[in-house]
């Protein structure tokens, strides 16, 4: 079943570089694996060249620099979202391009895409995707002009949230396939804040659906008693060792020797005249 996912996040003046290389699995990145594919849109260079010129555009003047102000300037927008599996490379990479392309002719911004696959020994199916918008419009011939102010609303996040729901929607139509997927925040993520952890922990190993109140409370019982009954018997099992030590103790020490009898005084002898 196709799952949704999409989170942003801000990358600040310094980090861009080394966030755009470990999309690409780049430099030091390069034996992660797990890169299926990739590119840049409104940017022809390459996209390493993309991020040296965004960091360089947002860089104070020395006359702008303020030592007692630590510089905090966002050079880029990092969404990252799930694909669904149930498309091939081909449908994921036009979804995730067709994405970024309609960004670009929205705010005339620059975007780097990368596609991975699961990571090792995950699940094969966890497919996502790794977006990394700049801040600043970057006309055709790669110049970098104003910042665009609204990426750092929650309004237009929302907005990107809806949007990726339609298009991951809309390519699951186009390849026939049935599943659909919601950006809304999903019922059951409200009702486990006041459940016990013995219930989810029951509910992951079942795959059981969300229990009700009562079936709860009745679950959480029962595993209170559990453990109260698994320290019962810790203790006499304890108890139990303890009286084996003692036993082989005494077997290993063998018989008890009697005490040494005391030294006797020696008789009171009495003496006659002419002893003394």
């Amino acid at each position: 079943m196709a799952t949704y996912h999409f989170a942003a996040r801000p990358v600040y003046l310094g980090y861009a570089q080394a966030a755009s290389a470990y999309r690409r699995r780049s430099d030091k990145h390069a034996l992660r694996g797990g890169y299926e594919g990739g590119g840049t849109i409104g940017w022809t260079g390459d996209a390493s060249d993309l991020w040296k010129a965004a960091e360089t555009a947002d860089t104070p003047k020395r006359r702008q620099l303020d030592k007692h102000k630590p510089q905090r300037r966002q050079v880029a927008l990092a969404i990252t979202v799930a694909l669904p599996h149930e498309l091939k490379f081909e449908d994921r990479l036009r979804l995730v391009r067709g994405f970024c392309l309609g960004l670009r002719d929205r705010f005339g911004l620059a975007a780097q895409f990368d596609l991975h696959e699961a990571h090792t020994g995950g699940d094969a199916r966890n497919l996502h995707a790794h977006i990394m918008l700049t801040t600043r419009v970057v006309d055709d011939a790669g110049r970098f002009g104003a910042k665009v102010r609204p990426l750092s609303q929650k309004q237009i996040i929302r907005d990107l949230r809806q949007a990726w729901e339609e298009r991951v929607n809309g390519a699951l139509a186009r390849a026939g396939r049935s599943e659909r997927v919601s950006a809304a925040k999903r019922p059951e993520k409200e009702a486990r804040k006041h459940q016990p952890r013995a219930v989810f922990e029951k509910m992951r190993r079942e795959q059981r659906p969300i229990l009700s109140p009562a079936e709860a409370e009745a679950l959480a019982r029962q595993a209170r008693a559990d453990l109260a009954a698994a320290d019962a018997a810790l203790r006499e099992a304890e108890r139990e060792r303890a009286i084996v030590e003692r036993a082989v103790s005494l077997w290993t020490r063998g018989p008890a020797e009697p005490p040494a009898a005391a030294p006797q005084k020696p008789p009171h002898v009495r003496r006659t005249e002419d002893e003394r």
